[in-house]
């Protein structure tokens, strides 16, 4: 059997060859784990499990709740307590004492991630509501961040930055995208 956890591109390259032998195949090709939250959800359950399950592990999970459709009545309460609840969870090193994350997986992971928050400050329409700076000490660390207004051409949206932020876009219809 053949497990992969990563890119489309490297997915289709292992499929390929998997082919030939026939092997069973487990693919995890960035799946950006969309949470839907209507305009009758109860704002703070969902705060509460987003600081939780969008940032474990860093961010760098292949369930992390990172992509966040919310219904237009929701979006500035969702976007506001979301933010508020995500510059209080505490990083640093996992040994110490009330750490809820640590850093990411290396430096070249750490940059990436400032990359693609870089060039979504360059939008705008997007606006970074909560961290999207490499943290403070040194190391692979990177603050906990929220990014609003994304829209669903954008490439926060569309590529798996696989670490520690959620974007959030509105919904204006009554179906979610």
């Amino acid at each position: 059997m053949i497990s992969l956890t990563g890119d489309v591109a490297t997915g289709g390259r292992i499929l390929m060859q998997a082919a030939d032998g026939i092997k069973r195949t487990h693919l995890e090709l960035g799946g950006k784990a969309p949470v839907i939250v209507f305009d009758d959800a109860d704002v703070q359950s969902v705060v509460e499990g987003v600081r939780t399950f969008g940032y474990y592990n860093a961010g760098q999970d292949c369930t992390a709740a990172c992509r966040i459709y919310a219904g237009a009545k929701v979006y500035d309460r969702l976007v506001a307590d979301l933010s508020s609840a995500v510059r209080t969870i505490k990083t640093g090193l996992q040994t110490t004492k009330g750490v809820e994350m640590g850093p990411l997986i290396s430096a070249e992971q750490r940059d990436r991630v400032a990359g693609f928050v870089k060039r979504a400050r360059r939008q705008k329409h997007i606006e970074v509501t909560a961290g999207g700076n490499a943290g403070a000490g040194g190391g692979f660390f990177f603050e906990p961040t929220v990014i609003a207004n994304a829209r669903q051409s954008d490439e926060i949206v569309q590529r798996e930055v696989f670490a520690l932020s959620c974007r959030l876009r509105a919904s204006r219809t009554r179906t979610m995208p």
